[in-house]
């Protein structure tokens, strides 16, 4: 029983599954093109008694333009570490997590996040890759 309790840990595999969702898309349009550029040019070159020419920008530019725009998505991480393989080569599944964390918070470094990142760094150097496999999406 001790035996068959060995090999079912061995291959035990400790999950992990991060997501972040970032703003949706939103998109600001107006009605009034800006007297800059060409859209300015355009519209003080054309007359009211010239049906062709205004034909020409409305297929050219269209009815409206887009001021700005601010794009979304989201990152889905995935992590397996065969616990028993890392914990007998020293990395522990708390170790893998904060780097996971460090990982995840982009540019907001703190003092302490940054040595963080220097030991993450340092470990997957020194690691076997067969023990974390770590997939983003």
């Amino acid at each position: 029983m001790h035996a068959l309790l060995y090999i079912y840990t061995f291959y035990m595999l400790w999950r992990t599954l991060q997501r972040h969702h970032c703003v949706s898309h939103e998109w600001q349009v107006g009605t009034h093109a800006s007297d800059t550029g060409s859209h300015g040019t355009h519209s003080h070159s054309i007359t009211s008694y010239d049906p062709d020419a205004y034909c020409n920008l409305i297929t050219t530019y269209g009815t409206h333009y887009i001021k700005g725009v601010k794009l979304g998505g989201q990152m889905k991480a995935i992590t397996a570490i065969k616990t028993c393989q890392a914990t007998m080569s020293g990395l522990t599944d708390t170790a893998v997590k904060d780097c996971l964390h460090v990982e995840a918070s982009g540019t907001n470094y703190t003092a302490d996040v940054k040595a963080e990142s220097h030991f993450c760094k340092e470990q997957k150097k020194d690691g076997d890759k067969s023990k974390v496999q770590h997939h983003v999406q």
